[in-house]
């Protein structure tokens, strides 16, 4: 069973490993253009497509576990932004971006959530209710 579970663990590795692209066709998609929320996570879903379509789960731990699977299935199957700029950046990190993805991200997501007001902020129900309830 542990060597098995090596097995795994190491398949699960180079699984994960990025591919690099040739010298000069870098199709790297960058969020600095987005002016809706829909932009942004389409641009969101380039990235990870560019990346080479990481599993969710792959994503989710190489992320260090800094948002949930099923949040980043959500956010890329939608077209709102979270409430948080966290899920943004672990699902950048966790498709193998660099720092300065993660700063185009963050500063792409800070642009539309503090803003334009074309933003579509998703909040936690709760928040929803006591802003509503007063």
């Amino acid at each position: 069973r542990a060597l098995q579970a090596r097995f795994d663990q190491l398949d699960e590795q180079r699984r994960s490993r990025p591919v690099l692209p040739d010298v000069g066709t870098d199709l790297r998609p960058d969020p600095r253009g987005s002016r809706t929320s829909a932009e942004l996570i389409a641009a969101l879903r380039r990235f990870r497509q560019w990346a080479g379509n990481p599993s969710f789960r792959s994503m989710w731990r190489r992320s260090g576990r800094r948002a949930g699977v099923s949040t980043m299935c959500t956010v890329l199957g939608g077209d709102t932004l979270p409430d948080r700029l966290e899920v943004i950046d672990a699902i950048v990190e966790g498709c193998g971006g660099t720092e300065e993805d993660r700063r185009r991200f963050a500063s792409a997501w800070r642009e539309l959530a503090m803003g334009s007001g074309q933003a579509q902020v998703v909040r936690p129900l709760r928040q929803a209710y006591k802003t509503v309830a007063g």
